[in-house]
């Protein structure tokens, strides 16, 4: 049978594409690349749409699988046991995990930090729907086979994966988280500012208020933090977040 022209247009058979393929892996024409990509394109725009992610943009996932189906084209083999499609599917899905692993963190932190904070992220969701609430950090090490440093680790890795921008709009008036940092020109802190602040802090609820001393005035990690207050790491990171956001507010307003 002979392969299928290279201008083809209409959907090729699964054989039809095998032997584009295998022409291009012979003749290494860029036609035959062309084709390929033109067939499989419905199949690369689905994987994308299936694991994106609001905070990435489909055109900058979708190169990456197209990347991914390229070189998926130069190593496969008939006889490997998958077929072409089988094979490309595969090797998008790596990429783009290894792309959300990789690249999609605020804070660089290690490979492994990165790979426990997928577990511990995914353990908890488990945990969670196992029990309808959250897992202390003794619970989900027990859940999840993890060491209590395994876990902290995560949990301190899951923090870096977001942080807020400098030029994030708060209130009404428009004016930045950047804003509200004293300008380093200036001889030290403005007292008025201080004085604001450390009124704010006050008017936080108990525990938050408690949380953020903890954190900003006796720089425990939020470890420790979730140890002495009695719940998850977890949970004393979006209690930090929500108090900060807080008094930014009311500081802005």
């Amino acid at each position: 049978m002979s392969p299928p022209v290279r201008e083809a247009t209409g959907r090729l058979r699964t054989d039809e594409l095998h032997e584009v393929v295998l022409r291009h892996q012979r003749e290494h024409d860029e036609r035959d690349s062309a084709l390929v990509m033109t067939q499989i394109d419905p199949l690369i725009r689905s994987r994308v749409r299936k694991v994106l992610r609001p905070s990435v943009e489909f055109d900058d996932l979708y190169q990456v699988a197209r990347l991914a189906a390229v070189g998926a084209m130069k190593r496969w083999r008939p006889d490997g046991g998958a077929s072409f499609t089988t094979f490309a599917t595969r090797s998008m899905d790596g990429a783009m995990k290894r792309y959300f692993r990789d690249r999609t963190w605020d804070v660089h932190v290690t490979r492994s930090a990165k790979n426990l904070s997928l577990r511990v992220t995914r353990f908890t969701r488990f945990f969670e729907t196992d029990h309808g609430r959250e897992p202390s950090i003794l619970e989900l090490a027990d859940y999840s086979g993890m060491t209590e440093e395994e876990i902290g680790i995560g949990m301190e890795a899951a923090s870096a994966y977001s942080s807020d921008s400098l030029n994030v709009r708060l209130g009404g008036d428009g004016a930045e988280i950047g804003s509200l940092i004293p300008d380093g020109s200036t001889d030290g802190r403005d007292r008025e500012d201080l004085i604001d602040i450390l009124a704010e802090i006050r008017a936080l609820p108990d525990r938050e208020r408690r949380i953020v001393f903890l954190s900003y005035f006796q720089d425990l990690t939020q470890r420790e933090i979730a140890e002495r207050v009695g719940c998850s790491q977890m949970h004393v990171s979006r209690l930090l977040r929500r108090s900060l956001s807080t008094v930014r507010e009311n500081l802005v307003a």
